[in-house]
């Protein structure tokens, strides 16, 4: 088991965090987290034995704001595992762009790993995942990867993974959906506070929202006590429809040693 995990994540739902986290405490004694949507918390360069980066997949792609955050360090060659996370449909060029941004950034990357979990938007797709079949298919990929790190000498290099996508990368972004408010908003600042890009604002006793900045991450969705925010029921219905045929599929999670 190595001593120190430094796991970087972004993780708007929980799927993400979970993901991340069950691989980090199998592999570690002990994780340094880094959670990449809190405002508040400073991002380091964590020297460590590893470093794990664990993103979730929109519309095929890493989020635009974590991808600026992890640009912002050096991993001095630092061996890492990359993990994206996505809801059953298809994660595209996402992996390949998280490798990419990472080998940019001075990164060896060991491993990486492509894993299901519920659909942010669409709840019924991938209900209840990562399940206890996917946590334990997380473990066992940890357990592979500390076999590697161990059959690897300390100055000798990992041959590249590889992994799908295209380049240049799938578009993103779209038009912005704007997510309205019902009438039980009580105002406690909890969808203000949580909200990664500062879409959302509380403005004189108001919580008013910023389409261009929202990145239909649903966050504040999801933290909202009274259930008083949501994407337009168009879009909702839109989305469901197109990913209808997927909920009863189980799709495989997918490694790369």
């Amino acid at each position: 088991m190595l001593d120190t995990v430094a796991l970087y994540y972004f993780s708007p739902t929980g799927g993400t965090e979970k993901v991340g986290m069950q691989f980090a405490e199998t592999i570690a004694e002990k994780v340094v987290a880094f959670n990449l949507g809190d405002k508040k918390q400073d991002l380091q360069d964590a020297a460590a034995d590893l470093t794990v980066v664990a993103m979730p997949v929109f519309a095929g792609r890493i989020p635009a704001i974590a991808i600026e955050k992890m640009q912002q360090l050096d991993g001095h060659g630092r061996k890492a595992v990359t993990i994206v996370v996505y809801g059953n449909r298809a994660y595209d060029d996402a992996l390949l762009e998280l490798n990419d941004t990472m080998m940019a950034g001075g990164y060896e990357i060991v491993a990486s790993a492509a894993f299901i979990a519920g659909h942010s938007i669409v709840p019924e797709i991938a209900k209840g995942r990562p399940d206890k079949a996917d946590l334990a298919e997380i473990s066992a990929f940890a357990e592979a990867v500390e076999v590697k790190l161990f059959d690897l000498r300390q100055e000798e290099k990992a041959v590249p993974v590889k992994v799908p996508g295209n380049r240049p990368y799938r578009e993103s972004g779209g038009v912005p959906n704007v997510v309205e408010v019902s009438e039980n908003c009580v105002v406690c600042g909890k969808c203000v506070e949580i909200c990664p890009t500062g879409a959302v604002e509380l403005i004189s006793g108001e919580i008013t929202g910023n389409p261009e900045k929202c990145i239909e991450c649903m966050a504040c969705i999801a933290a909202c006590p009274v259930k008083a925010r949501a994407l337009p029921q168009e879009v909702q219905t839109r989305i469901g429809g197109f990913l209808a045929p997927l909920k009863d599929v189980r799709k495989e999670n997918e490694t790369f040693l």
